[in-house]
This record gives structure tokens, C-alpha cells and sequence, in this order.
């Protein structure tokens, strides 16, 4: 005789189970060809905007890394006689990319629970060392506020108080110090959620010694007075670097519009023209990756344009 100890029943709408097939299927059949194509597996958190997209994409922020290669590849730079530093590492994405064209990669994260993510993900790589703290003007520590659902905007300033931000103690460090460790620095990529000014300042001599491309985020927000562009781009500029950036990258169209070129997209595909610029100044918005290049880098582009 059969007895039963629980009974219930549960409801999805036609949408849900429609959208979780799709979703099985899909990472069913990426999964293999994001292992080839990164050449390891890749450990994420689950049910977070980098996850997500890793899950989805294979590789996060795929063009934007496509065009600082290509940048550095332009004015000339053996990558594999070189070094990159990637300041604010999260839990490797750009790291493990970096890693498969330079010599060698220093790769600093200083959340302790995205940095035991980011150690096993590059355990898989030799040229690749990473350190467990973040990056700034002076050595000390600071709180750091760590987002619910996007380990990537965690930031030493909570701008959202109706949030439930778990708070971190972490060490900053200037990456000066390390200098004389340092052997042909050529890209320092810098995501650090506003705090690319103080990384810059505790750099500057590893910036003026090395002259690196440097790749860092800027938002509309630090499009301010007094400054000519923002604090960052204006103190680059007094060290000889002139900016590049993605065109049309802050341009905005109507809502309506976006949707009917969305559902366009998903039935026709499209192509995505990328052309990265240089001009007098730096659009205000929000820039997911401006390139500072020193002028000694462009020297042998400006007289192969004469």
C-alpha cells in the first residue's frame, strides 16, 4: 500500500519552460566550443552578469578585447616579449586572454571571494600571477562594498543605499612598488569602477618608465568641470598620451527605436562596424574601454601616414 508523505504541484507558463529549453539547448551546444576557444574551462558565479554572459557569449566583452589587440598589434608591440598588468582582474576573463598572446601576465583582485575564482581560473596558465589585493595611490585598506547580483560594479563607494551590499575589508597597494619586478610593462587594463585616477597616480612611474597602452573605463558621471575632459583623461594627457575610443559608442537612440532594431537582429543577424577614433576630445558618456597610447607609440604611424 502506497503512502504519500508529500503532494503538491507546481506551475510554469508556457514562456518559462519555453525560455528554459532554449536556454538548456543553447549552452548545450556552446559549452564544447567555448572550451576550444578559450582553450580551458572557465569557473563563474552562478546567476550573476558575468556568469551569465560567459555562459551565453564564452568570452565576456569579446570585441573590446579584440580591439585592444588590435590596437597594440597597430603601433607595433611584440606581445610576447612583453608584459601586461590587468588591475581589477575580477575572475580572469581578460587575464586568460591576455595570457594566450603575452609573455606574461600580473593579474591584481582584491575581493577574496572573486579571487579564488580568479587563482583556479588561471591556474591553467604558467605566465600568469595573480595577487590578492587592488591598486591605488597610497598602501592601505579600504571597505569594500560588494554588489548582490554584479560581482563587477563592487566598488569602495556605495552609491545604492537600498541595497544589500555585504561589506570586505581589502588591501590597496601601488603598483610603483613593484616597479623594479617589472620587465617591458606594454598594457596596463584598468577596471576599477572610478577609481582609475588613484591607480594611474600609484603607477606613474611604472607609466613614464614603460609607456603602456593604457585601456581604462570611463563613465558620463566623470565628464565634470573643472575638467577639460575627466581627471583621468586630463592627467594622461600631461604625461604625452592621446586617447583613442570606440566610435559612436555613446551615441543614443530613441527606446523605439533599439526594440525594432532588436527584433530585427534577432531574425536577420547583423554586422557591427567597430572603428576606433582619435580627435581633439573625448565624447562625454559612458565609455566601456578608452585606449591611452603614449605619442613615442605613434611615431612610425604618423610618418607611414605623411
Amino acid at each position: 500500500m502506497n503512502r504519500t508523505l508529500i503532494y503538491r504541484k507546481t506551475k510554469s507558463s508556457f514562456i518559462d519552460v519555453l525560455e528554459k529549453n532554449l536556454a538548456n539547448k543553447c549552452l548545450a551546444k556552446n559549452s564544447e566550443k567555448f572550451v576550444i576557444e578559450r582553450g580551458q574551462r572557465m569557473a563563474v558565479y552562478a546567476n550573476e552578469f558575468i556568469g551569465a554572459d560567459i555562459y551565453t557569449n564564452g568570452i565576456l566583452e569579446r570585441e573590446n578585447i579584440t580591439d585592444l589587440l588590435l590596437v597594440l598589434e597597430t603601433i607595433g608591440i611584440d606581445l610576447k616579449e612583453s608584459m601586461a598588468l590587468d588591475i581589477g582582474a575580477n575572475i580572469g576573463n581578460h587575464t586568460i586572454e591576455f595570457a594566450k598572446f603575452f609573455g606574461h601576465v600580473e593579474a591584481y583582485e582584491p575581493n577574496p571571494h572573486t579571487y579564488k575564482l580568479l587563482d583556479f581560473n588561471c591556474s591553467y596558465r604558467e605566465n600568469i600571477n595573480c595577487h590578492n589585493f587592488g591598486c591605488g595611490d597610497k598602501d592601505e585598506s579600504l571597505t569594500l562594498y560588494e554588489h548582490p547580483f554584479n560581482n563587477g560594479a563592487s566598488s569602495t563607494h556605495r552609491e545604492d543605499l537600498n541595497k544589500n551590499y555585504n561589506k570586505l575589508e581589502i588591501k590597496i597597494s601601488r603598483i610603483d612598488s613593484f616597479l623594479n619586478q617589472f620587465r617591458n610593462v606594454k598594457l596596463i587594463k584598468i577596471d576599477v569602477e572610478s577609481m582609475e585616477h588613484q591607480v594611474i597616480l600609484g603607477a606613474v612611474n611604472t607609466i613614464i618608465k614603460h609607456k603602456p597602452v593604457i585601456a581604462f573605463e570611463q563613465n558620463v558621471k566623470e565628464f565634470t568641470e573643472p575638467y577639460n575632459e575627466t581627471k583621468t583623461i586630463d592627467f594622461l594627457r600631461t604625461l604625452g598620451y592621446e586617447m583613442f575610443w570606440l566610435k559612436n559608442q555613446t551615441t543614443q537612440i530613441p527606446w523605439i527605436f533599439r526594440r525594432i532594431k532588436n527584433i530585427y537582429q534577432l531574425f536577420f543577424g547583423y554586422i557591427q562596424k567597430r572603428e576606433i577614433i582619435s580627435n581633439n576630445k573625448v565624447p562625454p558618456g559612458s565609455h566601456n574601454m578608452i585606449f591611452a597610447v603614449h605619442k613615442d607609440n605613434l611615431k612610425d604611424i604618423e610618418e607611414q601616414n605623411i
